[in-house]
C-alpha cells in the first residue's frame, strides 16, 4: 500500500509546488512473473486511498506483463491562473522560507503527506514569488531555484529545523522530505506570519535570496560559510 501511496504522493507534490489542485490521475503498472494478485490489490488499495483524500478521479491507465514492477503514474492539476507559482521569479531580498522542520525522508518517503493544503493556503493568500518541493534536498533544489530565478542565495544552519534525529547532511543532500521552499518580499512574510498562527501552519524563513555572483551559501552555526554543492538524491 506504501508503493502505491508514494507513486501519488510524488506527483501531487509536483503540482502543489505550483500552487495547483490535483485533479486527475492515470496510472501503469507492469507487473513481473510471480507477482500474486493481492501483492497488485494492494498496490491499488493505496492508490485508490491517496487519490481519494484529495478528491482525485482515475481516468486511465493500464496493468500489463513487465520484467519488473513498474509504477508510472501521471497527474493533471489545475490552479488559478493569478495564483500559478513557478521556480523562476525569485529577488534579490526576498526570503526564503520551507513549509515547516525538514522530514526524514529514510523514514518517512513512503508515507509522507504532500503539502497541499500549505500550497493552497499560500498560493490564495499571498504573493509567493517561487517555490520548489524538496525532493532532492535543499542544497541542489535550492540551487535549481536560484538558477531558474538568476539569483543566489544564503541560507543558516541555525534556521534549518530537522526532524528528531535528522542530521543536516541528509536534510542539504539526501532528499526525500518534500517540504516546500518558496520565497517572499519581507513585507509578505510579515503578513504570512501574522495569518499563518491562525491556521495552524508551521513555516519558517531559513535565509535569503542574494545576488546571482553570490552563488548559494550555507552560513553554519559557528560563522563558516561554505558553498551549497549542487548534489542531493540520486534516483536509479
Amino acid at each position: 500500500e506504501n508503493i502505491g501511496h508514494k507513486a501519488v504522493a510524488v506527483n501531487i507534490s509536483d503540482i502543489a509546488a505550483m500552487g495547483g489542485e490535483p485533479k486527475y490521475i492515470t496510472v501503469n503498472i507492469g507487473v513481473p512473473r510471480g507477482f500474486t494478485a493481492k501483492q497488485l490489490s494492494r498496490i491499488y488499495d493505496g492508490i485508490f486511498s491517496i487519490c481519494g483524500n484529495y478528491g482525485m478521479s482515475i481516468v486511465g491507465g493500464d496493468t500489463n506483463a513487465s520484467d519488473k514492477l513498474v509504477i508510472d503514474v501521471s497527474i493533471l492539476g489545475v490552479a488559478r491562473k493569478n495564483a500559478l507559482i513557478r521556480r523562476n521569479g525569485a529577488k534579490e531580498g526576498d526570503l526564503i522560507l520551507i513549509t515547516g522542520p525538514i522530514r526524514d525522508g529514510k523514514k518517512e518517503h513512503l508515507t509522507f503527506v504532500p503539502r497541499v493544503k500549505e500550497s493552497r493556503f499560500l498560493s490564495r493568500n499571498f504573493k509567493i514569488t517561487s517555490m520548489i518541493d524538496v525532493s532532492d534536498g535543499i542544497s541542489v533544489d535550492l540551487n535549481r531555484l536560484c538558477a531558474e530565478s538568476k539569483t543566489g542565495a544564503i541560507i543558516y544552519q541555525s534556521a534549518v529545523l530537522l526532524s528528531e534525529n535528522l542530521s543536516l547532511e541528509d536534510a542539504l543532500y539526501y532528499g526525500e522530505s518534500f517540504e516546500l521552499l518558496f520565497t517572499m518580499s519581507p513585507s509578505e512574510v510579515k503578513k504570512l506570519f501574522l495569518s499563518s498562527e491562525k491556521h495552524k501552519f508551521a513555516y519558517c524563513v531559513i535565509g535569503e535570496i542574494t545576488d546571482k555572483k553570490e552563488g548559494c551559501i550555507l552560513v553554519k552555526k559557528e560563522g563558516l560559510m561554505v558553498r551549497l554543492q549542487k548534489r542531493g538524491y540520486r534516483h536509479m
